[in-house]
């Protein structure tokens, strides 16, 4: 894999000249092997902390959302015999969470127990209900929550420890050096007052986060080698409904990665008005497996010049990628109506387009798919803005190409190239479960009782295309984005779906500092995550499932051991992140940037090789992509916005008295609803009498009713004015 210019990863913190930690109780072995980067330390590196001889105990919370992702053990996966040769069970510190207490010569009082465990939000209310203290009245020291959450909490009671002081005192400094050298962080989670309230969580930064993923193999099975009529499935047909969308015509050389990875070349494009794909399709006198397929090769070899030979899935897969959406709709259709050639079954079915499961949460990834129809904002960590050409920031959810895509969306829908009920428990018709991805990609194709099968996925990569593993013969790859005329003439491509700061971290209580070793030991913590060796520790856990190093983006990282390789495959299933989070107690989200080698790592190796090739593609500008410069001003597409926004309170108050609607009707959590649901399933049609809210006939209408009953265009003014305040592009 190339080295990767304009990312920054926190891999290379030495690079950033972060101090390591030097622990007077750490493993003799921990001070030459605590950066994986050590070798490239900067000369103004700040000085080592020494941690304190005197052991402090302090009440802390820590989960992710179950009681088996927390610091400690539950009744579940234990006796867990670890690969550090311990045996843990109910109750016992997780491994990285037991070094942690070794490391900082501390003793962590866990109440994490005590409170509701479905959430990091749902924890931080209950403890915030008690004034930050257990039911018997213990005051906490750290714990966590979201961004906006604890901000709010601190400007308003006082409650939260603002660490900027800490900073100036020099109490924090690698925490400090990291905002210092990210400005584009810093400024997303001050305050109003200039506080920061929390350190920061970064699931991974600056890189590409969710992106689409296609079963290559069956991209190979319907586009590869020779036409042979016979392969292809007759009885299934299509009803299409959705009509072309790229433009009328096109002829143009589209940008792609280069053999070697280091660079672009070009493809050539061209095809004449009524003679785009999804035309061609739409005309056909019967629209089954064989004719839809038999259409797009030939639109393939005739539109790109035989550029991709007989390795048409080259169009969608790989380094020379150069589809656009209208192509992408051709492919799912063939897909469709092809699901003997792709199941094996007579009785199979091919659901091109899926989210992971059933739950708000992750139906929301569905419209992340938008991007490849020019819809910004979805993905952004901002969900729903993006910056515009002149430095304010516009709400898609009112602009046309929303509503655009979001009516094309409905088409696919109505095509069945969407999961039908995708947010409805049992919608695929072959099982009860709620995971889709689970059903349609990890269970076996082999298998007699599969008969549903998924193409594509917009999401992670590595958790999904773990299922590789699982499922003998499956090739679920991450692929390019889609070309689509972002500068109004040639198709080029760009993702929006960027690692930042996320919306949750960890806090101090203010009433922390009465006792002075509390707080001296608290923010010691804070600081750990951020240099490397609590960085390590954390990401990659303690030393028994470290072996060596390897290379990353240009670096030295920790190589995992073939015992945490063997626990991952056996206890995490090929998941790292319930690995981690479930055995080790890795990878939570308290205030640390989550290192993506240990991902890469564990990401299936036919996987692995495509995201190379997207990863150069970024690299190499064949992709744009957001960065966290503060110097875009001559191209604000490349803005990352942050990820919470700092209201007043009177902003706050106006916001949630006013426009709960707003939030409340495109909200992404779990529990709650979209509208954009409701759309995609029904269209923009007048709604009956259960939907009273959606006061909403056609597109137009929906428009306006996003812009005046839910108030989004006084919305867009107030944070507009909160994103100014904060230093972002006056």
């Amino acid at each position: 894999m190339k080295f990767k210019k304009s990312m920054f990863c926190l891999l290379s913190v030495a690079a950033m000249a972060l101090p390591l930690v030097s622990c007077n109780n750490a493993p003799a072995s921990s001070a030459a092997t605590s950066s994986a980067a050590s070798s490239a330390a900067s000369s103004a590196a700040v000085s080592s902390t020494v941690v304190p001889s005197k052991k402090v105990s302090l009440t802390m919370s820590v989960l992710h959302n179950s009681d088996q992702t927390m610091m400690k053990f539950g009744t579940k996966n234990v006796p867990y015999n670890a690969a550090d040769g311990e045996t843990y069970n109910a109750g016992d510190f997780k491994p990285v969470w037991k070094q942690v207490q070794k490391n900082l010569n501390l003793e962590i009082d866990d109440v994490t127990d005590s409170v509701t465990l479905s959430s990091i939000d749902s924890s931080f209310q209950a403890f915030q209900a008690l004034g930050f203290k257990t039911q018997d009245g213990k005051q906490l020291n750290l714990l966590q929550g979201n961004a906006s959450s604890i901000v709010e909490e601190g400007t308003a009671n006082g409650t939260i420890l603002d660490l900027k002081p800490y900073m100036d005192q020099g109490k924090l400094p690698n925490l400090k050096r990291f905002l210092e050298e990210n400005p584009v962080v810093a400024k997303s989670i001050i305050a109003n007052g200039g506080q920061y309230f929390y350190a920061p969580y970064f699931d991974g930064y600056n890189d590409i986060e969710k992106m689409l993923m296609l079963r290559k193999d069956f991209v190979e099975k319907l586009l590869d080698g020779e036409y042979i009529a016979s392969k292809y499935d007759t009885e299934t047909t299509i009803n299409t409904s959705y009509t072309r969308f790229n433009a009328a015509a096109v002829d143009q050389d589209v940008d792609v990665l280069n053999e070697a990875g280091n660079g672009s070349e070009k493809i050539h494009k061209k095809y004449v008005a009524g003679q785009d794909i999804v035309t061609l399709q739409n005309g056909l006198t019967t629209k089954n497996g064989q004719n839809l397929v038999k259409a797009l090769r030939e639109y393939i070899d005739t539109t790109y010049n035989h550029a991709y030979g007989t390795k048409r899935s080259e169009l969608f897969i790989g380094r020379k990628a150069a589809y656009n959406m209208d192509e992408l709709v051709a492919l799912f259709r063939a897909a469709k109506a092809n699901p003997k050639l792709l199941t094996g079954k007579a009785d199979g079915v091919i659901y091109p387009l899926t989210p992971r499961e059933q739950t708000n949460d992750r139906t929301t990834d569905l419209f992340n798919f938008m991007i490849n129809m020019g819809v910004r904002g979805i993905n952004g960590r901002q969900t729903y803005f993006y910056v515009g050409n002149d430095g304010n920031l516009v709400d898609t959810r009112s602009q046309e190409a929303f509503v655009t895509a979001l009516g094309k969306m409905h088409d696919l829908y109505s095509e069945g190239l969407i999961l039908p009920n995708f947010d409805v428990k049992g919608a695929d018709g072959v099982t009860d479960s709620t995971k889709w991805s689970t059903d349609l990609f990890q269970k076996k194709d082999a298998d007699a009782a599969t008969k549903a099968r998924g193409l594509a996925i917009y999401d992670y990569c590595q958790t999904q295309t773990a299922f590789n593993w699982q499922n003998t013969g499956m090739e679920l790859v991450p692929v390019m984005p889609a070309g689509y005329a972002w500068n109004g003439t040639n198709e080029t491509k760009f993702v929006e779906s960027w690692r930042g700061v996320k919306t949750s971290g960890w806090f101090i209580t203010d009433a922390t500092k009465n006792d002075a070793d509390k707080l001296e030991r608290a923010l010691l913590l804070v600081d750990y995550f951020y240099g490397a060796e609590g960085n390590k520790l954390m990401s990659y856990g303690p030393a028994a499932w470290i072996n060596g190093t390897t290379k990353y983006m240009g670096k030295d990282i920790p190589k995992l051991s073939d015992a945490c390789l063997s626990e991952f495959a056996q206890l995490g299933k090929y998941n790292y992140t319930n690995y981690y989070r479930q055995f080790l107690g890795g990878t939570l989200a308290v205030g640390y940037v989550k290192e993506q080698g240990m991902e890469y790592q564990v990401t299936n190796p036919t996987a692995r090789n495509e995201l190379d090739k997207l990863e150069n593609a970024l690299a190499y500008n064949v992709i744009k992509h957001p960065n966290a410069s503060m110097n875009n001003t001559a191209d604000h597409m490349l803005d990352q916005l942050p990820s919470s926004i700092a209201f007043t309170a009177a902003e706050s108050s106006s916001i949630s008295e006013t426009m709960a609607d707003l939030g409340g009707l495109f909200s992404t959590s779990k529990g709650k609803v979209n509208v954009m649901t409701d759309v995609v399933k029904n269209g923009f049609g007048a709604r009956d009498g259960k939907d009273a809210k959606y006061v909403y006939t056609d597109a137009a209408s929906f428009t306006n009713w996003v812009k005046s009953t839910l108030k989004s265009d006084e919305h867009l003014r107030i944070i507009n004015t909160a994103y100014h305040r904060m230093g972002f592009y006056n």
